[in-house]
């Protein structure tokens, strides 16, 4: 399964103009705030519609603007997770996560149910509402909701920022961990330079709504003039392009 995008949407002192195509990896944009990341998967996901260009993922095609075809987020197979886990403050765990596989049979609602909460090792908290819950916590069960569907794709806008660092280092483990079961294509957006250099097999580096670098984290953050580059040198040139 591959995502082909290459999307035009302009706003009065915006443009995001940008080109990629994600195979099965995880790709991360990467960019200073205000660059055009989440909007981005906004278009992808069917949150904004672009004003010109195409998004085809494998053989469907989710927005076409020549031939004016533009799916809406319910038709695309796409799993989302915000920054904000977004749960429901009045539901349980297990109600919360169900109610991502609304649309699906009984049966096999339950069935994907009992595998996403064994995976994101969740069977403890099934009965307790999000005021009971850790943010790591609360950020699992965001992503059992957004997997239970099996979904195509998976989109995630900067879903660790929100969590202090012990946490959110124990969440890239555990992404890490459950990319092993889940071989879709994920996107992942963030500003993080820790989080792109250690979770990426790509980073698409974005600045003013373009992508200018696309490369394994190796060479990305090289910035090609640093073939050598060690991490004080990394730092530093992330630091004289503004994203630190």
């Amino acid at each position: 399964m591959s995502l082909k995008v290459r999307v035009q949407k302009k706003y009065s002192r915006f443009l995001l103009d940008a080109e990629l195509e994600v195979g099965d990896e995880l790709v991360v944009i990467f960019g200073p705030s205000g660059s055009g990341k989440s909007l981005t998967l906004h278009t992808i996901a069917g949150l904004v519609q672009p004003d010109s260009g195409k998004i085809i993922a494998g053989d469907r095609t989710f927005y076409d603007s020549k031939r004016k075809i533009f799916l809406s987020a319910q038709q695309r197979c796409l799993g989302y997770v915000f920054q904000s886990p977004a749960l429901f403050p009045h539901m349980t765990a297990k109600e919360n996560i169900m109610y991502g596989g609304t649309g699906l049979d009984k049966t096999d609602l339950m069935r994907r149910y009992l595998e996403v909460i064994d995976l994101f090792q969740l069977t403890e908290l099934e009965c307790r509402k999000p005021a009971e819950l850790s943010g790591g916590q609360k950020q699992r069960i965001a992503f059992a909701r957004a997997l239970i569907r099996k979904p195509d794709f998976l989109l995630l806008d900067e879903p660790f920022s929100a969590l202090d660092m012990q946490i959110r280092s124990e969440m890239w483990d555990f992404l890490r961990d459950i990319r092993r079961f889940i071989k879709i294509p994920v996107i992942l957006v963030t500003h993080d330079v820790y989080e792109a250099y250690s979770l990426a097999d790509r980073v698409i580096v974005y600045e003013n709504g373009q992508v200018v670098h696309s490369g394994r984290p190796q060479e990305v953050f090289s910035a090609q003039t640093m073939p050598e580059c060690e991490t004080p040198l990394m730092f530093s040139y992330m630091l004289s392009r503004g994203y630190l």
